[in-house]
């Protein structure tokens, strides 16, 4: 049954509720006398109208009549209600595609009172006109497509075509339905893979209807177009990448490629490889034998139609070594090497394949040993690292391979910016500088520096020259001292805006820390010598009292203790509210020194515990230099020393902070000027500043496990 007829019956299902529901008003006078239907012949799927007749005018509630009928290719409603004041009314009807002639009986009832009408229902009068194919012939596998064509356009139920085919390897739909006023419809036909040429024969027929019509197809192998390997020629016992190509795009599933040779010292490591849906070109391995001498094999592939290949040589070439001459580089430096094979090289030269284990290293492909020797050098060269790296670089040659290490070392990274001082933001984990007026573009200003790569962002012009700069610890302002005008100003590092100017006296202070807690607080240390020089200032408004203090000062923690290096010496000091009181002071040298976990961890490789006024740990001191600066990691647990000799070389020191065992050190090179205030912007990296030179600014030393 068509999908029309069924929508149809819905309709006429739907008729017959509605008259249904109509109260049934008729009276007795009236009669049935009569049913009929027009046409009372037509074709399968043809619609036609039943009308019944009454013998007087209908009640004004109507006059029900119910409807059967004997067979199920005709389709009609369960009843017809003859409306108020008529004598007849109609109702329609649907049928179905049969396969030969058919008669049905229409059968109306009403108060006891049966007429009947019959109607023939009559298979299609037309045939399959042609059935087309397009595109044909077809490689096996790829779908295409077949139309069916009759000699008249359909009717209202369409026309049902059944279809078949001949070939195994060839399907078609069971049937495809022609639809109302058209004459034609399309249909998709599927293929498999095949190892030759074939044919197959489409055919199609109505149901009902003398004689069929067909269209053959003729269905091809998948073609291989063609086979590369490489490298080649190839070294015997190294292996060879193949690439096949098909002559077009492979179909759903893919295509099965058969390889082959025609030598046993190279083989293709899989008897077969799969093309997949949608490509051209699938890859394959081939794997050498060691050979005394030059051999020749040829490796072929099929799908199943004429076999495409290529001629892989293989040279004969037994390897003993491979050496760097250098065990260990800084990343970016050049390398030398040298390879080794067991024979001399014969006419022309012996050639050696080599490979790094990381791009981070750059070897030549190839080296050539000359005739008659039986070693050669090369260079290479490494990249820049940001961890610590081992690379192998391997040579390949007849029937053995050789490799060598070489170890690449981090190197610094220099941001080319003269700066007065830096600082630490926990929050945004940036560092800001202060430049100097010979700084370019970012003279006078307080820039932002990214510690993972050394990148400049925002800069705040501060209009003269600024001097040191403190951070709070909320990351919201930054203070900068002014020496020109004896002056701190306050950064915006949100908004990026300068001010206001707090003109406090003090022209060159040799400390400036935020207040923990207090972003709006800030303290100042002047003149070493002159004993009592530590000041806090709330907004440009100094706190009663001054302490004790010097070069330096640091805060224990967020707490309200301050301890400082006051020339020789440490004191400490309790800050309140409103004032500032000096607490005491004794004889420790704490230069440098840096708070962590209620220590001090100072440059002169000592751990002091200032509580108990008194060293705890003394570092060892072999791998020092002359001139060292300390920067300490709670969060790693790690105590790092920035050390250098006269020479200006450097190196960073690294202890557990628990045990204080010595870590691998790092050789980071000459850095031109004076280093110092190196502190931790992240795990295993520390930064500092180099004053001297206005060649180099902030530096940044990577991976220090």
């Amino acid at each position: 049954m068509s999908r029309l007829s069924l929508s149809l019956r819905h309709l006429l299902i739907f008729l017959a509720a509605l008259s249904l529901s109509l109260a049934p008003t008729q009276g007795l006078a009236q009669i049935l006398t009569k049913v009929s239907i027009s046409p009372a012949t037509v074709y399968g799927g043809d619609n036609a109208t039943g009308t019944v007749q009454i013998s007087s005018p209908a009640p004004s509630g109507g006059f029900l009549v119910s409807i059967n009928c004997n067979h199920d290719f005709v389709q009609f409603p369960t009843g017809v209600a003859v409306p108020g004041g008529a004598t007849g009314a109609t109702f329609p009807l649907g049928t179905s595609q049969v396969t030969h002639a058919s008669s049905a009986t229409i059968t109306c009832t009403a108060n006891d009172k049966t007429v009947t009408a019959g109607i023939t229902v009559e298979p299609p009068a037309y045939p399959v006109d042609s059935i087309t194919v397009s595109p044909n012939p077809v490689i096996g596998g790829v779908t295409t497509y077949g139309t069916v064509h009759l000699n008249q356009v359909a009717g209202l139920a369409g026309i049902t075509v059944q279809l078949k085919s001949s070939g195994a390897n060839v399907h078609v739909p069971a049937h495809v339905t022609v639809a109302h006023g058209s004459s034609s419809a399309e249909f998709s036909i599927t293929s498999g893979v095949v190892s030759s040429a074939s044919s197959a024969t489409i055919t199609g027929s109505v149901l009902g209807v003398s004689g069929s019509t067909t269209a053959n197809l003729e269905v091809d192998p998948w073609p291989v177009s063609s086979v590369d390997l490489s490298p080649n020629p190839v070294v015997g016992t190294y292996g060879v990448t193949g690439k096949v190509t098909l002559g077009a795009r492979a179909p759903f599933g893919g295509i099965v490629v058969q390889l082959s040779t025609d030598n046993s010292v190279a083989t293709p490591a899989a008897s077969s490889v799969t093309v997949k849906q949608g490509y051209l070109t699938a890859t394959f391995r081939v794997k050498t034998l060691g050979v005394g001498t030059q051999q020749v094999a040829h490796i072929s592939a099929t799908a199943g139609g004429t076999p495409a290949g290529s001629a892989l040589t293989i040279n004969a070439s037994p390897i003993t070594s491979v050496v760097l001459n250098q065990a260990s580089v800084y990343g970016g430096a050049n390398l030398t090497g040298s390879v080794t094979v067991a024979d001399p090289a014969p006419t022309g030269g012996q050639i050696v394949q080599l490979t790094a284990s990381s791009t981070d290293v750059q070897v030549p492909t190839s080296v050539t040993v000359p005739a008659g020797y039986k070693s050669a050098k090369f260079a290479a060269t490494s990249s820049g690292v940001s961890a610590q790296e081992q690379v192998t670089v391997t040579g390949y040659a007849g029937t053995a391979q050789a490799s060598d290490d070489v170890t690449l070392l981090t190197h610094v990274q220099i941001v080319n910016l003269p700066v007065n001082d830096i600082a630490f933001d926990k929050v945004s984990g940036k560092i800001w500088a202060t430049v100097k007026s010979t700084g370019g573009v970012y003279a006078n200003s307080v820039v932002s520096i990214d510690p993972t790569g050394g990148a400049i962002g925002v800069h705040i012009n501060m209009g003269p020259e600024p001097g040191l700069i403190c951070v709070s610890d909320d990351g919201q302002f930054a203070y900068v001292s002014v020496g020109v005008d004896g002056s701190v100003r306050r950064a915006d590092l949100q908004s990026g805006t300068v001010g206001p100017t707090f003109p406090i006296g003090v022209y060159n202070p040799y400390d400036l820390e935020a207040v923990p807690g207090s972003p709006h607080s800030w303290v100042t240390c002047t003149d070493p010598y002159g004993g009592v020089n530590t000041r806090v200032w709330d907004d440009g408004v100094a706190r009663a009292n001054t302490a004790a203090g010097g070069y330096r000062i640091v805060f224990a923690g967020t707490s309200d203790i301050i301890y400082g290096d006051g020339h020789n010496s440490l004191f400490k000091s309790i800050l309140k509210p409103n004032e500032i009181d000096w607490v005491d002071q004794t004889g420790l040298d704490v230069t440098g020194c840096v708070w962590s976990k209620h220590l001090l961890y100072t440059d002169l490789a000592t751990v002091i515990d200032p509580e108990a006024k008194a060293i705890v740990e003394n570092l060892p001191t072999q791998d020092f230099g002359n001139y060292n600066f300390v920067a300490v990691n709670s969060n790693e647990n790690r105590i790092y020393y920035l050390t250098a000799d006269n020479y200006g070389n450097t190196r960073i020191l690294a202890f557990d902070q628990t045990t204080y065992a010595e870590k691998r050190f790092i050789e980071s090179g000459n850095i031109p000027g004076a280093l110092h205030k190196p502190f931790a912007v992240g795990n295993h990296t520390i930064a500092f500043e180099s004053t001297d030179n206005q060649a180099v600014g902030v530096v940044f030393v990577h991976d220090l496990h």
